[in-house]
């Protein structure tokens, strides 16, 4: 990974440095508007009241590494056959950086090296896509 980095130009020790804050403020629009708080109690309604300072704050503090996520809050999900299953809520902030470094970092870098016919969990792929073949 670090090799394609180089090879992209885009050096840097912390791919999340490569966060811009327009690729913040795209990715804070492209959450879901009534998912939970996190463990910081923020809405992204509530959020959305500052939102151009609190994302110029998050934008300094990723790229002079003063960034840090917080801890998740664990919630246990009922199952349809019983029991429960945990689930991490993030802070809305965590949630921000997160999309922004998938989507402007990693998603570059990996579509380049995925194959043509790799379908799973790729923007606009999926099993539609997919043609099978009868011999």
């Amino acid at each position: 990974m670090l090799r394609t980095l180089y090879q992209a130009g885009r050096a840097t020790h912390c791919p999340v440095g490569g966060c811009s804050e327009d690729g913040l403020r795209e990715a804070y629009h492209a959450l879901k508007s009534g998912a939970a708080a996190g463990v910081d109690g923020e809405t992204w309604e509530a959020s959305g009241e500052g939102m151009e300072g609190n994302l110029s704050d998050l934008n300094r503090r990723v790229h002079i590494g003063a960034y840090r996520a917080m801890p998740s809050r664990r919630v246990r999900i009922p199952k349809p056959s019983g029991g429960t299953r945990p689930l991490g809520v993030v802070t809305l902030e965590d949630k921000i950086v997160q999309r922004a470094a998938v989507e402007n970092i990693l998603t570059p870098i990996y579509e380049e090296e995925l194959l043509g016919f790799s379908y799973g969990f790729r923007a606009g792929r999926g099993a539609p896509c997919t043609r099978w073949r009868t011999p």
